[in-house]
Parts: structure tokens; sequence; C-alpha cells
């Protein structure tokens, strides 16, 4: 049985004009500095943000060079995908698909489910570690 993909990257030109392309080898290496830096910030109401918790989430890669040429990467986590659903001026309702893979959610709050991080791979730092609030 094989395990649900919970990786994307996406090309946010937003976010960054420059952007390349991780090897294996260097993902393993922002998975490294990602514990590192969760463990760092350990909070005692975080229910489901631990170390070893980073492969339960669903994480959206983009990769960016800043202005000395490091290699930077943001991760935008989310431990939940859900479709969610609306309803329109006629009161229909809608669902819509969360489209997770392809554009960078935006949640407010949500506590541990749902954390940012970004990395400057080439000086393996943590340049910054934020979760959505303690709810």
């Amino acid at each position: 049985m094989s395990e649900k993909l919970k990786i994307a990257f996406i090309d946010d030109t937003s976010y960054t004009k420059t952007s390349w392309i991780p090897t294996y080898n260097q993902l393993g290496k922002i998975d490294s500095i990602i514990a590192i830096s969760i463990k760092n910030e350990s909070h005692q109401s975080f229910r489901h943000l631990a170390p070893d918790s980073i492969k339960n989430y669903y994480r959206q890669y983009i990769f960016s060079r800043d202005s000395n040429g490091d290699s930077i990467v943001y991760i935008n986590a989310i431990y939940h995908v859900i479709d969610y659903t609306i309803v329109d001026k006629n009161g229909n309702v809608l669902t819509q698909k969360c489209d997770w893979q392809y554009e960078i959610l935006r949640v407010k709050d949500g506590g541990d489910s749902y954390w940012q991080i970004k990395i400057n791979l080439s000086k393996r730092t943590c340049l910054s570690f934020s979760v959505n609030g303690y709810a």
C-alpha cells in the first residue's frame, strides 16, 4: 500500500522570480532543519506538531534564491486538507475543491495544524518559524 503524497512544489511568481528544483539529498537536509526548528519551538499546547510528525502534514514548498544567491525554501504545512463549502448570494451551497497542490493555502488561526517555516538551505539555518496561533 502506498502512502498518499503529501508534498507539492509550488511555482508562485508572486513570491519569487528565481526558483530552483531541489535534489533528493537537499529535501532530506530541509526535513532535518525543520525537525530541529520544531524541537526548538516546542510548545506544550501543540497537539500534532513534534519533530517526528513532519510526514503527517501536507507540505507546500516554494524554492527561491536571495540577493546573495543563497537557496531559500518556504514551507507551508497543513495537517488537514479539506474541501470547503460556500453559500452563494442565492443560497446555493457549493463545494470547492481544495487545490493545495497548486496554490498556497492561507489559513487564519488553527493552532499547530498549520505552520510555516522559511529556511536558508545554503547556510542550513531557519530564518523564521511560525504556528497559526495556539487554538
